[in-house]
């Protein structure tokens, strides 16, 4: 792992240094904090970086899509679960590509264990309904899956790490991340098919799978990280709103050129998650 980075006095040491600290980067940082690590968050937001110092994580404030940490660093454990801004025109693939050469060139030494976050949407639409797991070949037909597979592909060819493992996350959801809610509540209809399939992770669990990662309790490589239990949109979201105290949501399906960009209907069940992590796992709030 070529650096550009040097070892000086002015180099920060971090346990875990945690690239993108949003919806999951700060569940998993609440963790590691509660286990004694020492954490270091980036993130582009000034306001968040400050909610963060306040945590006791060590914030950076930058972007790394455009340039290298201001300062050096040595963090024996990364994740690297950065998101692209909405206002950001560029490909995805170049912010990603651009921001892990900027923080490869950050670090003094490559991290002992690096976890990198990815997306079942690697497996795209498979043109019809179809089951998939792990041994399934990635086949992504939108641009942000396309180039979370350019990274993983990167990863799995370079010398990153002692320790490397990919993490292929379903829809995450929780009691405040639940998509058209705000539909809901107003009584609108949700424009979605509610026969296709969603294949979702508890914010929770998704955080407890990926600090086991990040701790060594995992087998290196790639998991998917879904409840392995798929389920249709018409079931979800009316538990969501039973759970919600809501009336039973109204469906109505989208235009036929809305429904063909989104592929084909895929059920996503992991043998490896659903023996080896699974029974460790119990969100605190769940549609299961």
């Amino acid at each position: 792992m070529p650096t550009h980075a040097s070892a000086g006095n002015s180099t920060f040491q971090a346990d875990v240094l945690i690239v993108g600290c949003g919806y999951l980067g700060q569940r998993v940082a609440e963790r590691m904090a509660a286990r004694g690590r020492k954490v270091a968050a980036v993130t582009r937001s000034t306001a968040r970086a400050a909610t963060f110092s306040a945590r006791g994580w060590h914030a950076i404030v930058s972007d790394l899509s455009r340039s290298r940490l201001a300062e050096p660093i040595d963090a024996r454990q990364v994740l690297f679960s950065m998101g692209k801004d909405r206002g950001d025109m560029r490909d995805h693939s170049d912010v990603w590509q651009a921001a892990w050469h900027h923080l490869r060139h950050s670090m003094v030494r490559p991290p002992q264990r690096l976890v990198y976050i990815s997306t079942t949407g690697v497996y795209g639409g498979r043109g019809g309904e179809a089951r998939v797991d792990e041994s399934t070949p990635p086949a992504p037909t939108r641009p942000s899956a396309k180039a979370h597979l350019e990274i993983e592909q990167r990863l799995q060819v370079e010398s990153v790490a002692s320790w490397t493992m990919i993490l292929r996350l379903g829809g995450l959801y929780s009691r405040e991340r639940l998509p058209l809610l705000d539909r809901m509540r107003a009584g609108r209809p949700l424009v979605v098919d509610p026969d296709r399939w969603l294949n979702l992770i508890h914010g929770d669990d998704a955080a407890s799978v990926t600090v086991a990662a990040l701790e060594e309790w995992l087998t290196p490589g790639v998991t998917v990280v879904t409840e392995g239990r798929p389920i249709t949109r018409r079931d979800f979201y009316t538990l969501a709103a039973r759970r919600c105290g809501l009336p039973p949501p109204q469906f109505e399906k989208p235009p036929p050129a809305e429904a063909k960009r989104s592929g084909g209907n895929i059920t996503i069940r992991s043998r490896y998650f659903q023996e080896r992590i699974e029974p460790h796992l119990q969100a605190s709030w769940t549609l299961r």
